[in-house]
């Protein structure tokens, strides 16, 4: 079942923690791990349980080689050993049923009847009163016992406990012996390391000594060790009145869950807010180019209309407007009368636009044909038959207005960019400082077995919620926003502030952009988990 040839193992660049580490141990086998403290117990137990990787040498597990192992296999050898960490490792904000089922909900058993296997385990270590309590409530005891159900809750082939005696005495420790051999009478592998001599020595079983850094068999059991001085974690149990009371009440318990709500702040609203604002900008810059492009407004000075004119200055309006239907380029005219004049100017003379003696000009406006092109003698003949009229070709400024609108839309495309990678940016360092947040539970779920797409779909599966809720905020924002500068431009008559309601199409994308958002999100968060578990063993 276990066999290590020659292994060697070192942390960094430090010397060896082990060194030719030559074993192998026999299927439902019974081995005490003992030896002198720091000759590396704890080191051997981690690269059995696939929490380390060998320096040297070669290490086979149920008949494989875990060199040759890619991380999906080993995730699924894993699940196959039970492990009883010296520190327990339970999550504090979970009850003692949920830490016991973690290893089945891992593995995918059915709720019906991963309840009935997690209570009878329950009451067969003596915890069926305390199902619903939390760890920090429990004494040292009845968390060890904890862990022990947790190890051996999924039926594994091989048991490996870190000091599992190391913080009870030796009443509740012989108890806890008798539990591994209870689960050792029914075929599992057992691997115990310890430093209670007493213990080792009451229960008759072969042994693996570690001396220095060389593991071998031995048939006396020998060790020299310092007692834990770790302390007894404080609470109580219902049914175990010695236990002392808690301090402090327990921690209320929380789904696991990395990402702050920050991540909706800084990457939903923003990106929102932004993209429904620029949504209408194109169309913008081309109803600007349909609306001025192939006009043409001449300005007649009131001067030349007025009947105290000098005849050399007076304008013949019939004989402008029949020259003007007669050129060939021309498509239409249309001749402002004095009460258009006076609402195109309302808005800058209020009250004042409506006074008669108000010298307002004269305006025709010509729309051209897009296939011909205005004579050469066309401005003199304006003139000649208006003196002092003025010709606004809005092609001549139409070309700069238009430069203005795109150098706008590209500014608000950067800015949509910007704020976009400023999202992904803030997703990245939000889900990583969950991850160091989080590091103790998602190694306790990398080590008993969980695969990187289980811990990535809890990280994920918050970033969408978030990313979505960001995104329905932004297009409120974004639809009050262009709700408003769509009226404010209605009350606006000027050709150069054209309609900004939106098409079908528009309101599309801003609907999808919810969506979006949250997709950008949950596979921002997904690679960003994936990469840092891939440092993991």
């Amino acid at each position: 079942m276990v066999r290590f040839e020659d292994v060697y193992l070192r942390y960094g660049r430090g010397p060896d923690i082990l060194q030719r580490v030559t074993f192998r141990l026999e299927p439902g086998s019974f081995h005490f791990l003992v030896g002198p403290s720091g000759a590396g117990k704890s080191s051997l137990l981690k690269l059995l349980y696939l929490g380390q990787r060998p320096t040297q040498g070669r290490i086979s597990l149920f008949g494989r080689d875990v060199a040759k192992l890619d991380r999906d296999e080993r995730a699924l050898l894993r699940r196959r050993i039970g492990v009883i960490f010296q520190d327990f490792r339970l999550i504090g904000h979970l009850s003692v049923f949920e830490n016991v089922a973690l290893p089945l909900r891992i593995s995918g058993e059915p709720e019906s009847r991963l309840r009935a296997k997690v209570e009878e385990l329950l009451a067969w270590v003596g915890l069926a009163d305390c199902i619903t309590a939390l760890p920090a409530t429990l004494s040292g005891g009845q968390q060890q016992r904890i862990a022990i159900a947790r190890a051996v809750i999924s039926r594994p082939s091989l048991i490996v406990a870190d000091e599992p005696t190391g913080n009870v005495d030796d009443r509740i420790a012989m108890r806890l012996l008798h539990l591994f051999v209870e689960l050792h009478r029914s075929g599992t592998t057992v691997v115990i390391a310890t430093h209670n001599e007493g213990l080792v020595q009451r229960i008759d079983k072969p042994a693996l000594r570690l001396s220095g850094a060389v593991c071998c068999r031995r048939p006396r059991r020998i060790f020299l060790a310092a007692a834990s001085s770790r302390k007894k974690p404080r609470g109580r149990c219902p049914h175990d009145p010695s236990a002392p009371q808690a301090t402090r009440p327990a921690a209320r318990p929380r789904r696991f869950g990395p990402l702050p709500a920050l991540a909706d702040r800084l990457h939903g609203l923003p990106g929102g807010h932004r993209a429904g604002q620029c949504a209408g900008r194109p169309k913008i810059a081309a109803r600007w180019d349909q609306d001025l492009s192939g006009r043409i407004t001449i300005q007649v000075p009131h001067a030349a209309l007025s009947e105290s004119a000098n005849p050399a200055e007076a304008a013949d309006m019939d004989a402008l407007v029949d020259y003007l239907v007669q050129v060939p380029a021309v498509h239409s005219v249309d001749v402002l009368g004095p009460q258009r004049s006076a609402e195109l100017v309302e808005p800058w003379l209020g009250d004042l636009a409506s006074e008669a003696d108000l010298p307002i000009p004269q305006l025709i406006t010509l729309e051209l044909r897009a296939d011909q092109s205005l004579p050469a003698e066309f401005e003199s003949q304006v003139t000649a038959l208006a003196p002092g009229a003025q010709v606004d070709d809005h092609q001549r400024w139409i070309g700069g207005l238009l430069d203005f609108a795109q150098s706008i839309q590209t500014v608000a495309l950067l800015v949509v960019l910007l704020v976009g990678a400023a999202a992904v940016i803030t997703v990245i360092f939000v889900t990583r400082t969950g991850l160091s947040i989080h590091r103790q539970m998602i190694e306790l779920l990398h080590l008993i077995g969980a695969r990187d797409r289980y811990v990535a779909a809890q990280f994920q599966a918050h970033a969408f919620r978030l990313g979505l809720g960001g995104g329905l905020i932004g297009l409120l924002a974004a639809v009050a926003t262009l709700i408003g500068l769509d009226r404010l431009v209605d009350r606006q008559p000027t050709a150069l502030l054209p309609d900004l309601s939106l098409g079908y199409m528009d309101w599309a994308l801003l609907l999808i952009l919810p969506i979006f958002t949250a997709v950008v999100a949950l596979v921002t968060a997904r690679i960003t988990v994936l990469r840092t578990l891939a440092r993991l063993t």
